[in-house]
């Protein structure tokens, strides 16, 4: 989860970068697992707010998991985490939905300033080849005008080709930019503490100095946030 922080973090400072990063946001968060990209949202939000005291800051979240497991840990991790980044002058809402994230897709349409997908699209997760095909153009729908969707996935290669296959898909809808293409990124484990101390209690047995993913950034609409 440490490592996966930095994997949220990237794409929100591209768009920083970029001043397409609004100061209040209504966000969906598919697939959200145990709430790591949710929860590092908060984070780089705190931060801003530390920041700019003089500013309002304002994230209103949805969380879409289909396993019980990873939304009771999300639950259960929600008091911390809010604590944590809690400031004056930044106001956090989360709702939890349980609900397959390919039948909640369907609902709320134009709603969302931004949405986020993480390891959702690629072919370790999905069934059926035409997933990956239609998800895009329901999130796409589920846009504000303007809005931005943050696509992340693993590292492999064949997991990159999926967000090259969307960004040509996404090409044919002249109202969605690509105003980040597909990149390759890593994160470097060896500083991390935490993954030190589980590999000496033999939890983890799968050695890595770097976690691999690809990530790409979409708008709907040209304007600046």
């Amino acid at each position: 989860m440490p490592a996966n922080f930095f994997k949220i973090w990237l794409p929100l400072w591209n768009l920083l970068q970029k001043q397409c990063l609004g100061t209040k946001l209504k966000v969906l968060d598919l697939g959200a697992g145990p709430g790591t990209s949710t929860f590092s949202l908060w984070c780089f939000f705190s931060l801003l707010a530390r920041d700019n005291p003089d500013r309002e800051f304002v994230l209103d979240c949805c969380a879409v998991e289909r396993e019980s497991s990873f939304v009771k840990i999300m639950q259960s991790l929600d008091a911390t985490y809010r604590s944590s980044v809690q400031t004056d002058n930044l106001r956090i809402n989360l709702r939890v939905d349980q609900k397959d994230i390919y039948n909640y897709a369907a609902c709320e349409k134009g709603q969302y300033d931004l949405v986020m997908e993480s390891n959702v699209l690629n072919c370790n997760e999905t069934t059926s080849s035409d997933k990956p095909k239609s998800l895009p153009l329901v999130l796409m729908n589920k846009l504000k005008e303007p809005g931005t969707l943050i696509l992340l996935e693993p590292g492999k290669e064949k997991n990159r080709n999926v967000l090259g296959a969307i960004q040509q898909l996404l090409a044919n809808y002249p109202i969605m930019e690509c105003v980040v293409p597909p990149k390759i990124h890593a994160v470097p484990l060896g500083g991390l503490s935490l993954l030190k101390s589980a590999e000496k209690l033999d939890i983890r047995h799968t050695h890595q100095e770097k976690h691999w993913f690809s990530y790409a950034i979409f708008q709907k609409g040209c304007e600046q946030l």
